[in-house]
């Protein structure tokens, strides 16, 4: 009789050792955008630097002749410094200089093998890790020699990551979303960031910049050409204000944050702050990514046990 009860508890004491071991959540990476035009203070960049695993800064250029032009200015140049001293993976994002550009590259196989000579070499003898790429901003009739570049890219790679910005791919309305055919583009990309924003902005009707449940279902859309850890929840730290009297624009999470305390607001399905308020003749809607909603993708990502979370950007943050 001893004997059975004892037998029981012991296998039970393995097998929670076993859980415990292997349940065990791996960190998340922690990925910040930092782009080389933005009004940064010495303490924003510390904050961003030290709250992240990765430093992903813009200004790296591929030109229309395939080369490489790297806008280093100063705050780029001290990014990288704090980044470095800190022991943090920093990757370039590299983006076409302009569409057309991207399309001369992308109608001639001899520009796509330039192009990626040109972004490995660049990478390698700045001892980048890797590098992120965000090509947008170009039509669906490009999707399949997109994948070409990436393949030849992948290629050229070695040892380096391939990181890229995904435009979501479910109800996503935006005549660019075509360009990312993720069933072309998964076996050419070691992580990929999906850009889970942007749902509604400037050129569409008032909105909410995300949405939880449309999060939800471009993340489940990719797991089915990806693992979960090559996945990247791409968060806005920003929302949009429509004047009904004036053009829409972007409004920082930070500066949201005033408007919210200013006006009052409150929460929107889709997870966003909503605000609405009336001045000098005009009725302003707004829907703002705020401290909550990240909060609330972030769960998302960790429930989904995705690589981790990427914020589109420094300083925007409330």
């Amino acid at each position: 009789m001893k004997n059975r009860i004892i037998l029981p508890l012991i296998i039970m004491f393995f097998l929670n050792i076993t859980v415990f071991c292997t349940g065990s959540a791996k960190e998340p990476i922690k990925w910040i955008y930092i782009p080389h035009y933005a009004k940064l203070t010495a303490d924003d960049i510390a904050a961003a630097v030290s709250t992240n695993n990765i430093i992903c800064f813009t200004g790296v250029f591929i030109t229309g002749s395939g080369e490489i032009r790297f806008n280093r200015n100063s705050l780029i140049q001290e990014v990288i410094k704090s980044a470095a001293e800190s022991g943090k993976i920093l990757y370039p994002l590299i983006s076409f200089e302009n569409s057309a550009s991207g399309k001369k590259i992308l109608n001639s196989k001899t520009l796509m093998e330039k192009a990626a000579a040109n972004i490995t070499g660049f990478t390698r003898n700045r001892s980048f890790p890797g590098f992120h790429l965000d090509l947008e901003y170009i039509d669906s009739t490009y999707a399949e020699k997109l994948s070409v570049l990436l393949k030849t890219i992948k290629e050229n790679s070695g040892e380096l990551k391939v990181t890229m910005a995904l435009y979501p791919q479910v109800e996503f309305n935006s005549p660019y979303s075509g360009f990312h055919d993720i069933t072309l583009l998964a076996p050419h990309i070691d992580e990929a960031v999906i850009m889970c924003y942007d749902m509604h902005r400037p050129d569409t009707n008032p909105g909410p910049v995300t949405d939880i449940k449309w999060t939800e279902k471009n993340i489940i859309q990719l797991l089915k050409f990806l693992p979960s850890h090559k996945i990247i929840l791409g968060i806005p730290a920003y929302g949009y204000i429509w004047p009904d009297n004036s053009s829409a624009r972007a409004v920082s999470a930070k500066h949201g944050a005033s408007l919210k305390k200013r006006y009052g607001y409150r929460r929107d399905d889709s997870g966003c702050a909503y605000l609405e308020y009336s001045g000098k003749g005009a009725t302003t809607r707004g829907y703002i990514s705020d401290k909550e909603t990240r909060g609330k993708m972030i769960e998302l990502a960790a429930g989904y046990s995705l690589g981790g979370y990427a914020i589109w950007r420094a300083g925007f943050e409330d």
